[in-house]
């Protein structure tokens, strides 16, 4: 048995999720097995004096939630495509910062999307011209045909 096998089930799906297999095999390989003790606190635990240990599931279970990091960008397996809205504020984002050439996207729908519209320029020019949650419409509209695989 694995370590990842020994964790709750709704937590085994979420750093399976958003480490990938593979991710959660190596950080496998780096636990040491059995129980390890802890270090006393620097102003002595009150609470419990006892000597306390832990355990190999629970230093893989902190080995993955740091590698999952704060940054909700990581957190998200990197084959599974953004939510249309969240692609959207990508693309905004990129041109708010004033990128003038085609920025690199988290996924490749992004990119496939603004090439339906003849590329970064060419998409802009178009939405300059009309509201920007008509912009915004046409966008998703466009990123939910690329994902379906309707658009080539």
């Amino acid at each position: 048995m694995t370590l990842i096998d020994e964790m709750p089930e709704d937590q085994r799906k979420l750093i399976l999720h958003r480490l990938g297999s593979v991710r959660v095999k190596q950080i496998e390989a780096t636990i040491e097995d059995g129980p390890k003790p802890l270090p006393a606190m620097a102003s002595g635990d009150k609470i419990r004096p006892e000597a306390r240990m832990t355990y190999s599931v629970g230093r893989f279970y902190q080995a993955s939630l740091r590698e999952m990091g704060p940054n909700r960008a990581k957190m998200t397996v990197r084959d599974e495509p953004p939510t249309p809205a969240n692609a959207w504020l990508e693309v905004t984002t990129a041109i708010d910062k004033g990128l003038l050439i085609e920025p690199t996207f988290s996924h490749k729908y992004i990119a496939d999307t603004i090439q339906f519209f003849r590329g970064w320029s060419a998409m802009w020019a178009e939405f300059n011209k009309v509201q920007g949650q008509t912009a915004r419409g046409r966008f998703i509209f466009a990123y939910k045909d690329v994902i379906q695989g309707t658009v080539k």
